[in-house]
């Protein structure tokens, strides 16, 4: 008869998926200290150096990185956070995972060095720090289906509402997690009732997650800078370019703006040299005057109508170039963005000189290539995960499959160029979710 484990043996097995997670981000510290920072990056720091707020970037990071800079060495210590931060949500999935913990801690450590993630993790972007957010959510709410506690669903709760403050299209990944957690607010309602509940006892949070989401940027006097202008105009200048007519309002071009003058600008997989190229009057020190806005919103939403070839034509090339499968080569410059983008008054910082922070990143830089760095290739597989699990109801699965469709797909629609890591959260979002049809149904325990 073999002898129960030893209380001392359980927790040091508990805790491997938890030191694999910090063996992982760890490492990423030591060999890419300080971080990353492309150009988004170095302008949120300045930004929270200066206690700048604009609705361009997320207020709750600006914050963040505030309270950071004031208690940790900056900006190494913000990047420390972040790596934490991805490590937690990375082992509290895996350790809710039912297989061994050296199961556990291999998945903690095949997620984090898959190169479509951890080529990503040493870039302090806010994508990164939305990974973190929804692994946490999604660990939460995994431990609440094997052992339904409040605390889990709370947890999951700010976790959901911090990832939605941090990025604006982040609702639409946000709102199969937060059915998910609707569901178990259901269950123990009906548990503790004894019986069927009225919809408010378990509803409730769906307006405290969008209200915790809207707080930061509410309570915190900022400079509002839309940033649909900058797609709008991007995708009027793209048909524009196929139909030789502009239908952009007159007050937002340059003298001598025309088809012919946006061409050489004009990049098909981003929208950043066409708006820097001098023939728009939309920036952060021009903004749109009313009837400016309505005109513009007008023109944008009724290209898919007026024009619906060339518009679909557009977005077709962005979406190969997002998603792969375009007929042009990709540019390796939007998936990974190695190096320290200099900003104004920001202080100089060095990167890691480690000769093994330079193998890596030319290893990542080499699989931008391949097949490892197509989307479309995880998309397929949430969509497999999605029907599999729907039939065979496995609700934890199928909820985190369709976050990563829910994220990706209208990128195909609005995203203002062919950036990666704008599918950090559905690459990972799937293969999370294979993970779960893998492991199978979920139990509650009462």
């Amino acid at each position: 008869m073999n002898a129960a484990p030893r209380p001392g043996h359980a927790r040091a097995g508990a805790a491997l998926p938890w030191l694999a997670a910090a063996l992982a981000m760890g490492g990423y510290f030591l060999l890419f200290s300080p971080g990353h920072y492309s150009f988004d990056a170095a302008y949120q720091w300045w930004m929270a150096r200066h206690g700048e707020f604009h609705s361009t970037h997320p207020v709750a990071m600006t914050w963040l990185w505030r309270g950071s800079a004031a208690l940790l060495p900056d900006p190494q210590g913000f990047f420390a956070l972040q790596l934490a931060f991805v490590g937690a949500g990375l082992a509290l999935v895996a350790s809710a995972l039912p297989w061994s913990r050296g199961v556990q801690a291999l998945v903690v450590l095949g997620l984090a060095a898959w190169p479509a993630i951890g080529g990503l993790l040493p870039q302090v972007w806010k994508d990164v720090w939305l990974l973190g957010a929804l692994l946490l959510a999604c660990g939460a709410l995994l431990r609440g289906e094997r052992a339904p506690h409040a605390g889990w669903r709370a947890l999951a709760l700010l976790m959901l509402a911090f990832a939605t403050a941090l990025r604006f299209n982040a609702l639409t990944g946000v709102l199969p997690l937060l059915a998910w957690l609707l569901v178990q607010q259901r269950r123990a309602a009906a548990a503790a009732a004894g019986g069927p509940v009225p919809a408010w006892r378990w509803l409730w949070p769906l307006p405290l997650m969008l209200l915790l989401a809207w707080l930061p940027g509410a309570l915190t006097p900022q400079r509002a800078v839309p940033a649909w202008p900058y797609v709008a105009l991007w995708d009027l200048v793209a048909v524009g370019l196929e139909t030789g007519r502009l239908d952009i309002p007159p007050s937002l071009l340059a003298e001598g703006a025309t088809p012919a003058a946006f061409a050489p600008h004009f990049r098909a997989d981003s929208n950043t040299s066409t708006l820097a190229s001098g023939l728009t009057r939309y920036s952060e020190a021009r903004l749109l005057e009313p009837g400016e806005a309505s005109a513009l919103l007008r023109a944008w939403l009724s290209l898919p109508l007026r024009e619906p070839g060339a518009w679909a034509r557009h977005r077709l090339r962005l979406a190969g170039h997002l998603l792969g499968g375009s007929a042009s080569p990709r540019d390796p410059r939007l998936m990974l963005m190695p190096g320290i983008v200099p900003l104004r008054d920001n202080p100089a910082i060095e990167p890691n000189p480690s000769p093994w922070a330079g193998r890596l990143q030319a290893f990542w830089e080499r699989s931008t290539a391949t097949p490892v760095f197509e989307g479309r290739w995880y998309l397929l597989l949430a969509l497999a995960v999605a029907g599999l699990a729907a039939w065979r109801r496995q609700g934890p699965a199928l909820a985190v499959a369709a976050s990563a469709l829910a994220l990706a797909l209208p990128l195909l629609l609005v995203a203002p160029s062919a950036e990666f890591r704008f599918l950090l959260w559905p690459v990972a979002a799937a293969l999370l979710s294979a993970l779960l049809l893998a492991a199978g149904r979920y139990p509650s325990r009462r």
